[in-house]
């Protein structure tokens, strides 16, 4: 009497196990397409990676990224309003005035606005404080008064030189700079005090 016994009966996985494995391959596949499918609204870009090397800038739309491999930094194309801290400034006449400014920017090259410097709004932000006290300390009172739209013209003119690669010198980043505005307030004279020391005269 010969029993014949198969080596596959003994390699025959258990149902349980074939169950975990197709479970472990579905839960990859669906980690893998969320890491891949990226959605860029209509207002951004994707600036792209592929292993630390910026290949170009995809969007609006879906976008399919190699995972692992690929990385998505997003820059928004709307404009942006950015206040400018109120400061102390000295005009041309030596009268002391704080100045309030808020401006407005948009990106219009979102690959530089991300290799090329580290913090877009932060290097704006720093750019137009400089450029405010610089071009507001070249003017009197009266002219920052009455010349306050030449004034804003010409801040937003200088930030935008230094932010734009066509000018003549060559630029980190491109953004515009839409027009400014400063607001100034002067502090009142003070009226003199009259001397305590003197007695009225009888």
């Amino acid at each position: 009497m010969t029993v014949n016994i198969g080596l596959s009966s003994f390699f025959t996985p258990p149902k349980c196990y074939s169950v975990f494995m197709l479970l472990t391959i579905i839960i990859i596949v669906v980690v893998l397409l969320a890491l891949s499918l990226k959605v860029v609204k209509e207002y951004d870009r994707g600036v792209i990676f592929f292993l630390g090397k910026c290949t170009g800038v995809r969007g609006p739309g879906l976008i399919v990224l190699i995972p692992v491999f690929e990385r998505m930094t997003k820059v928004t194309l709307r404009t942006i309003t950015m206040n400018i801290p109120s400061q102390k400034i000295i005009t041309k006449d030596n009268v002391s005035i704080d100045i309030a400014a808020v401006a407005y920017y948009h990106i219009t090259d979102p690959k530089k606005s991300v290799v090329a410097v580290e913090n877009v709004y932060d290097a704006v932000n720093q750019i137009s404080q400089t450029t405010v006290r610089n071009v507001v300390g070249r003017f009197q009172l009266d002219q920052l008064l009455s010349q306050t739209a030449d004034i804003n013209e010409q801040i937003k003119d200088v930030i935008d030189a230094h932010t734009n690669p066509g000018a003549p010198r060559s630029r980190l980043w491109k953004s515009r700079i839409l027009p400014c505005r400063i607001t100034c307030s002067v502090p009142w004279p003070r009226k003199p005090r009259p001397n305590a020391s003197a007695a009225p005269r009888s």
